[in-house]
């Protein structure tokens, strides 16, 4: 599942328009999206643009758990 994910992370789709697609945690998990086929993979190693995007998404998913548990 992990592998999985780390492919759906390069693809295409999750990709676009600034991750306006990437699929809620929990539908992917509930579907069981890991056995989908990943269509095309991007090599963000090579794309500065999406490496950074990735990057920012990244920082900004950790930032949201911190507050979170903050609040608690």
């Amino acid at each position: 599942m992990m592998s999985s994910l780390e492919q759906f992370k390069g693809c295409k789709d999750w990709l676009k328009d600034k991750g306006q697609y990437i699929p809620y945690p929990t539908s992917w998990l509930n579907q069981k999206r890991w056995e989908d086929e990943v269509a095309e993979v991007l090599d963000i190693k090579q794309d500065s643009f999406l490496r950074d995007m990735i990057l920012e998404m990244e920082e900004k998913e950790s930032d949201k758990e911190v507050r979170s548990t903050k609040m608690h």
